[in-house]
């Protein structure tokens, strides 16, 4: 797949924070072992397609967790000549996990932490420690809640300016709570919560509405969908594709076509989607309050 360039109705295009170039990967489906190349732009991209396809497989490469896949991923690096793009592999450990936050599938979360602590994890790239810190050695986690009241305390400040994640999320509420004493949803908020307070240039979210119920989904698609403003990159592996004609730009994966990246208002990648799909839906535009808005629809099949 080729360079495609995203329209994004503004005059100047967003800058590109991912490039990926000659991708291949091993697990997933045939198309997907064919080398592909894309350029992730700031903003929301969602990655779509059927299950085992490689979606998660494709995300933990972005990652860096896929040994093969580090030389292909490369991140923008400012510097005296100007922007010059650096492969995975030739960033340190630290470098990479200020550059790339990542959060896995169905990740398990229990004990007695505390949610504060948990969110506080993701902030842990970029706090200075010294070898004589006595909370570095412990962990660092002594940290956390000054770190997290310097986000509430700049909660109500922000508002006007946009949701922040903290309140997308509904994180406030439950600093003091134990991880264990929380539902599968709230458990998912807090994992969410864990990689955007990161606050690295690329985000990897794979399937963060599982487990959401209907008002934190909007709630946080809401907030995603402001990810150009802010400069940032959010890439996040979804099978519910109402939730990703939200996003910026979108990445379907299928067995039948190399990896297509669109916009989710091109009428071509609406018919590839329904091609992925083997006609199981049909993709019409339906006008609601915010306007006109795509969706997709199930067809009535029956089972014989």
């Amino acid at each position: 797949m080729a360079n495609m360039p995203i329209s994004h109705g503004t005059k100047v295009a967003p800058p590109a924070l991912l490039r990926v170039k000659d991708l291949s990967l091993s697990r997933g489906a045939p198309s997907l072992r064919q080398p592909f190349s894309f350029d992730g732009l700031a903003g929301w991209l969602a990655v779509i397609g059927g299950n085992g396809i490689g979606k998660s497989t494709l995300l933990l490469s972005l990652a860096g967790l896929r040994g093969e896949a580090n030389s292909k991923v490369l991140l923008p690096q400012d510097g005296s000549q100007g922007v010059t793009w650096i492969a995975l592999d030739q960033l340190s450990a630290p470098q990479r996990a200020r550059s790339i936050a990542w959060m896995g599938q169905s990740e398990a979360l229990s004990g007695r932490w505390l949610v504060a602590d948990v969110v506080a994890l993701g902030h842990l790239p970029w706090r200075k420690t010294s070898q004589g810190d006595a909370s570095a050695r412990q962990g660092g986690l002594e940290s956390a809640p000054a770190w997290l009241d310097n986000k509430l305390a700049a909660l109500d400040g922000s508002r006007a300016a946009g949701q922040t994640w903290l309140e997308a999320l509904g994180l406030e509420r439950l600093w003091d709570r134990s991880v264990d004493q929380l539902s599968g949803g709230e458990r998912q908020r807090v994992l969410i919560g864990r990689a955007l307070a990161a606050e690295a240039h690329v985000t990897l979210l794979d399937e963060p509405g599982l487990h959401l119920d209907p008002l934190y989904q909007m709630r946080l698609a809401d907030w995603l969908a402001c990810s150009r403003s802010r400069n940032k990159l959010v890439l996040t592996a979804t099978h519910d594709l109402n939730w990703a004609f939200n996003a910026d730009a979108i990445l379907l994966l299928s067995s039948n076509q190399p990896p297509l990246l669109a916009s989710p208002h091109s009428l071509d990648l609406h018919r590839a989607i329904e091609c992925a799909m083997e006609g199981a839906l049909t993709i019409r535009q339906v006008d609601d309050q915010a306007g006109k808005q795509w969706y997709a629809f199930p067809k009535r099949t029956v089972i014989r």
